[in-house]
């Protein structure tokens, strides 16, 4: 999610929000969490933007029993 990259010549630094969910049909679970990313950037002499380090930090994690959420329900997926 909405991205802060800095440019600073031929380097920039970003940073990116992630959230995600993850549902285990199997053992009817809910993961859900957060994270930032932290890259870093580096333009080559073709002037192609490539990454050169790349790091997160999970911000949390949480998990929860579909079994206690009686009304949750999967309608769609793949």
């Amino acid at each position: 999610h909405h991205p802060e990259i800095d440019i600073d010549g031929d380097t920039a630094t970003g940073i990116w929000y992630l959230s995600d969910t993850v549902i285990f049909t199997e053992t009817r679970q809910i993961l859900t969490g957060a994270a930032f990313y932290e890259d870093r950037y580096r333009r080559g002499a073709d002037g192609e933007w490539r990454i050169s380090r790349t790091g997160y930090t999970r911000t949390y994690e949480a998990m929860q029993s579909l079994d206690d959420t009686p009304t949750w329900q999967l309608l769609a997926h793949r």
